[in-house]
């Protein structure tokens, strides 16, 4: 993202509304003021919070132009309740907000990172369940269009598709849209992501669609062969020497003329590549944003054919090849 026609005093100011945007949903004020206004006083018991810490908050988001006044509760407006109010809306954008907001916790100690050369924590641990929750909830969240297209264009290359391996598929949300389209489907990711998501978006109650628990780095692919492999938003958490054991990996478990998907932001093309490389120097010790030409020659590499990439939308992109 460029920002030569922005002054750093609105930058400045841009950056305190969003993080006060990201903070408060991931407090739940949005979503309790969507269930009923309040006042200060009625928000902080609801929500256990200080009372004068509340009306603060609330006075600092009417100011934004998130909130309005009936007498003395406050109340959505209407883009806001949209937005970030009703989590059944179309347009509802705050499931991702927290993960981002981590996102931003981690920018600001970049220093430490420049220093070290490494990510924040050099040492890998278990993910906690709280973040276990919020990463996966910010995946679900992508929006339907760009689900949709991700599926129509694998189609497209494998028209007669029959089954799909979604690896590191998450909360499973592009693996059910293929099972809609009539695919068989099996969601992958690790034992952590496969307990918490398989009850949390019903993937046990969806007929065609099999969860796996497994680290497809270091564990068996499922044998297929699958028709379509996808990696979705997944390459960019590795370096390049597992990505091209990971395409060798996914390519082995292709039918012939199966297609091996690959949705990312590409450096050269995505406006937003240069930021995600950055996130990953904060948190991996690995990981990193690739380009287009990166990608498709890995894909050659794993012996794949006929590589092209399509846009998903301004900024994402996805690479796709076929096994000869």
């Amino acid at each position: 993202m460029r920002i030569d026609d922005l002054s750093l005093g609105r930058l400045r100011d841009l950056a305190d509304v969003t993080i006060l945007v990201a903070a408060a949903s991931d407090a739940g004020i949005f979503q309790a003021l969507h269930r009923a206004p309040a006042s200060p006083t009625e928000l902080s018991e609801a929500l256990g919070f200080d009372e004068r810490a509340t009306r603060i908050t609330l006075l600092a988001l009417e100011e934004a132009g998130l909130l309005g006044r009936h007498g003395e509760r406050f109340v959505l407006t209407e883009r806001c309740a949209r937005e970030l109010g009703d989590p059944d809306a179309p347009d509802f954008a705050g499931r991702g907000l927290p993960h981002w907001l981590r996102s931003v916790r981690a920018t600001t100690r970049l220093r430490e990172v420049l220093e070290r050369g490494g990510p924040l924590d050099p040492r890998p641990r278990a993910r906690r369940p709280e973040h276990v929750r919020r990463f996966t909830a910010a995946m679900s969240a992508a929006p339907r269009a760009r689900i949709e297209r991700i599926v129509d264009l694998c189609l497209e290359r494998r028209p007669d598709a029959e089954t799909v391996l979604d690896l590191g598929g998450g909360p499973g949300h592009i693996t059910r849209t293929f099972v809609a389209h009539g695919l068989r489907g099996t969601l992958l990711d690790t034992a952590d992501i496969v307990t918490h998501v398989v009850p949390t978006y019903g993937i046990d109650e969806i007929e065609g669609l099999e969860a796996v628990a497994a680290d497809f780095n270091r564990d068996p692919l499922p044998a297929g062969p699958f028709d379509v492999v996808l990696l979705s938003n997944v390459v960019h958490i590795y370096d390049a020497a597992s990505v091209r054991a990971l395409f060798a990996k996914a390519a082995r478990v292709l039918s012939p003329g199966g297609v091996l998907a690959v949705a990312e932001f590409l450096r050269g093309r995505s406006s937003r590549a240069a930021h995600l490389g950055l996130q990953m120097l904060l948190k991996s010790a690995r990981g990193d944003a690739y380009s287009e030409a990166e990608i498709r020659q890995w894909m050659r590499e794993a012996g794949l054919v006929d590589d092209r990439v399509d846009a998903l939308d301004e900024d994402r992109h996805i690479v796709t090849a076929l096994r000869p």
